[in-house]
């Protein structure tokens, strides 16, 4: 039950920022706050599942990577304001260059920190009976979802470049970085599906959750858009959906400490399957 309670976070918190904008005239220093916190939430969720793991482990560098990845963009949204798909930023071009740099080196630290926690199962010597061929499928398809939802705003911000948009290398770098991660979403999907039963498939399967939030994040925009929804309810939507994603490592780091926990707890019983 308390599992549940955890995994349930991200769509409470969601819901109830959106809720909130709703009742309210959100001003963009409301955004802004909620995009911070959003972003200080997925780090220290990060960083919770590194820390149940010993100095040098596996887990600990790949948990490390994606708290690294989550601080480094709460840094860069502290310092340059806040970066979204409905709003502009008023910064100096070497500013905008300089925030672009840090949003690229933090999507090559998620870049790295996925594909470790894609190849978890490797490294821990396990075999989940999976082909190799349903592998390569299975990536190929989150690929091609990933190039289908964030491709449009890639080449949106390419686009933002050749005009001259400095601010766009930031959005660029965002879109990449979610298309690469959405490759091996299928992976990670793979190897929360063969825990299923255990209690390790919590951790996993919410790294899935917010991995699948970031590509409704991307995608929210043109759909919205589409709709002719006017850019405050697009804005407002974002943040949710933000939230909801970060919200999302954060629950898979307290999932990760909870199983850690209940492994380390002695029983005079076999622990109940989650």
């Amino acid at each position: 039950m308390r599992r549940g309670l955890v995994a349930s976070l991200p769509v409470l918190l969601a819901v109830g920022l959106y809720a909130f904008f709703a009742a309210s005239d959100p001003t963009p220093t409301t955004y802004r706050t909620a995009g911070l916190v959003a972003r200080a939430l997925a780090a220290i969720g990060c960083f919770i599942g590194a820390a149940q793991f010993d100095r040098g482990d596996y887990m600990r560098k790949a948990w490390g990577l994606l708290g690294t990845a989550y601080f480094v963009f709460f840094l860069n949204a502290l310092i340059f304001g806040a970066v979204s798909h409905g709003a502009q930023r008023e910064i100096s071009s070497a500013m905008a260059i300089t925030s672009g740099l840090i949003v690229w080196a933090g999507n090559i630290a998620t870049v790295v920190g996925a594909v470790m926690v894609a190849r978890a199962w490797k490294a821990a010597g396990l075999n989940l009976m999976v082909k190799p061929g349903t592998r390569l499928a299975v990536t190929v398809i989150s690929i091609a979802i990933g190039l289908l939802v964030a491709g449009p705003a890639a080449i949106a911000a390419l686009r933002g470049l050749a005009d001259g948009q400095l601010d766009s290398l930031v959005r660029l770098a965002a879109c990449v970085g979610d298309i690469v991660t959405l490759g091996v979403l299928g992976p990670i999907l793979l190897t929360a599906l063969a825990l299923r039963g255990g209690s390790l498939a919590w951790p996993w399967s919410m790294i899935v959750v917010g991995t699948l939030g970031w590509l409704l994040y991307d995608g929210v925009v043109s759909v919205m858009t589409l709709l002719q929804y006017d850019r405050g309810q697009v804005r407002s939507l974002e943040e949710a959906l933000r939230l909801f994603a970060c919200g999302s490592f954060l629950a898979a780091g307290i999932l990760q400490r909870m199983v850690v926990h209940q492994s380390a707890a002695p029983s005079a019983s076999p622990a109940p399957s989650a």
